[in-house]
């Protein structure tokens, strides 16, 4: 029977100094784009999905695809579309 040799896994060193074993998952870094759904883009702003998928096809809002074919939203330009949308009330005429 040959031997086989049982290899101790291989340490290295983390971005933050501390040692970690080959294939431990490093600690994730929230990115700074925040992804949204069509549904949490509804939510934000009470409308249904299909009008943000609407809105979408337009050119009214921007998205990105996923592999799967899902639309996902940046967290800023759905605020940026917000702030488009909102209604600024008009001053009382006088008459």
């Amino acid at each position: 029977m040959a031997h086989q040799s049982r290899s101790r896994p291989r340490l290295g060193t983390r971005e933050d100094g501390r040692r970690s074993v080959a294939g431990e998952a490093e600690p994730t870094v929230k990115a700074e784009r925040e992804y949204l759904t069509p549904g949490d883009v509804a939510r934000m702003l009470h409308v249904s999905p299909k009008t943000v998928v609407r809105w979408t096809t337009a050119g009214h809002l921007s998205c990105i695809v996923t592999l799967g074919g899902h639309r996902r939203f940046q967290r800023a330009d759905v605020e940026a579309l917000a702030a488009r949308m909102a209604v600024v009330p008009e001053e009382p005429s006088e008459h």
